[in-house]
């Protein structure tokens, strides 16, 4: 028998690197399809015509408010360094991103799901995780928040 798990959410937590500060935290609005050019694990390069051929869209966006989300974590820890980014940069979390996102375009019981980026500190101090789980936490918290209002006002129009 074949089960099925219902997810109303997936949070990719990514680590910063590439060249980047390391103690920042970046929230990812955006992921495209073409334009990658190093390969995979399994030494493969992303085929992106296979993909266009699939129906998939150059880029895509999560359903969430990312920037609204940002805007209040940045609020609640003014001291770190917290981005809002439209560039993860053509790398493989990038690549990731896009394939969650397009989860629901090639699936039908996941159309109104949504996939939701968080790019993680990459210091490994005790202050530092505990850090990188309350950003998390308050971002994900945010993100509900935002999402709730979102119901509460359809509900009240209709």
């Amino acid at each position: 028998m074949d089960e099925t798990l219902d997810v109303d959410l997936i949070l990719h937590l990514g680590m910063v690197a590439l060249g980047w500060e390391t103690d920042q935290f970046r929230f990812e609005t955006v992921a495209r399809r073409d334009g990658y050019e190093l390969p995979g694990d399994d030494t493969r390069h992303v085929d992106s015509k296979e993909l266009e051929a699939l129906g998939l869209p150059e880029t895509l966006a999560t359903a969430f408010d990312v920037e609204a989300a940002w805007q209040k974590v940045k609020a609640k820890f003014p001291d770190h360094p917290i981005h809002l980014s439209h560039d993860a940069d053509l790398y493989f979390c990038e690549f990731r991103l896009y394939s969650s996102l397009a989860e629901p375009f090639l699936t039908e019981t996941h159309r109104k799901k949504a996939g939701v980026p968080c790019s993680s500190i990459v210091l490994n101090t005790v202050e530092a995780i505990a850090l990188a789980r309350d950003v998390t936490v308050e971002f994900i918290a945010c993100l509900a928040d935002d999402r709730l209002l979102e119901v509460d006002n359809q509900n009240s129009r209709d």
